[in-house]
């Protein structure tokens, strides 16, 4: 009968310790190599690891602001996007209103009144637009649309200026309807937030606004000067004032150009965020750049050296190999 001595089994169990050893290091050797940097940081740094620290948090800081500047320049786009939408159907407006105003030919007028209440649904559609499944132009209330459709709201403005004697009556009627604090536009057209949109944080300090709302004076200047338009496919307004509906589409088609001016003005401060989100991307990859260079530089190992332990570890692994597969040949006849 075969036995096998405490001195076999401890020897079996060196080298199994020593070929496990051998193995993880190889790993580690091998991953190093590749890499060009340590495994296990806190070693390699003797435990002095608050430099690396330092920079992984501000590394991860940028990150966050990254995710953050690259949301706020897609919305801003978006909403660029939709403003020159708003710009050229009031523009496309605009002509046909003019026209109406100093032509004798009704059926022109009927036609442009049409064309405006048309355009108005339109710039709606257009404000109502989602970016992310939030709603761009409702303030701070992004769960829900900026404007309710015209259809539920355009015949509360001809009701009240339907008893009008002059051009100027008409106007003073739609600005009151806008712009009375708790009017017909607060309650039945606006269904966003007074409350404007979260400001986008796009680095520590720094903040850009956030999309405007229905509610900035350039946008509902383009609503008004629409309603002003299609308000006139009431063929009885100012019917008994000589001239006075060609005088109120032209008054229409003027405010709706000075409305494109002012849209034109907001604009130009959006791509003012713009250009400074650009700014600080820009700033944000210089400085995620040089950390990245200091944090590898912490944790680089040295190439010559790595490729060194990495032969020296397959060669000991080899004859370890060799050692224990000549062991397991050994008997009897080989021994004596």
């Amino acid at each position: 009968m075969t036995s096998i001595g405490l001195g076999d089994l401890s020897q079996q169990f060196q080298m199994r310790t020593q070929n496990m050893l051998l193995k993880q290091r190889l790993q580690v050797t091998s991953e190093q190599v590749t890499t060009g940097v340590a495994a296990d940081p806190a070693r390699h740094l003797n435990g002095a690891t608050a430099p690396l620290a330092t920079i992984t948090r501000e590394i991860a800081q940028i990150n966050a602001y990254g995710v953050a500047t690259a949301e706020a320049a897609s919305a801003l786009s978006f909403v660029q996007t939709s403003l020159d939408t708003v710009n050229q159907t009031a523009n496309e407006a605009v002509e046909s209103l003019l026209l109406a105003g100093v032509s004798p030919d009704q059926t022109l007028q009927t036609n442009a009144a049409a064309d405006a209440l048309n355009r108005l649904d339109q710039v709606i559609s257009t404000l109502n637009v989602e970016f992310g499944g939030r709603s761009l132009f409702s303030g701070a209330a992004v769960d829900r649309p900026a404007l309710s459709a015209a259809s539920e709201w355009f015949g509360d403005i001809q009701t009240a200026v339907s008893g009008a004697t002059s051009v100027q009556d008409v106007l003073d009627t739609v600005d009151a309807w806008f712009d009375t604090p708790g009017g017909g536009f607060d309650t039945l057209a606006h269904l966003g937030s007074d409350t404007p949109a979260s400001k986008f944080f796009i680095a520590e300090g720094t903040a850009v606004s956030g999309p405007p709302s229905v509610t900035d004076p350039a946008i509902k200047e383009v609503l008004k000067g629409l309603v002003l338009g299609a308000v006139l496919s009431d063929d009885a307004l100012l019917s008994g004032v000589e001239g006075a509906r060609d005088q109120l589409a032209q008054t229409a088609g003027t405010s709706l150009l000075g409305a494109v001016d002012l849209l034109t003005g907001l604009q130009s401060n959006i791509g003012i965020n713009e250009e400074n989100i650009a700014s600080v991307q820009v700033q944000h990859q210089t400085n995620l750049n040089a950390l990245e260079i200091a944090h590898n530089e912490l944790i680089a190992v040295d190439p010559y050296e790595q490729a060194t332990l990495l032969e020296s570890t397959q060669t000991q692994l080899e004859t370890l190999y060799t050692i224990t597969a000549r062991l397991s040949r050994l008997n009897l006849a080989d021994y004596l």
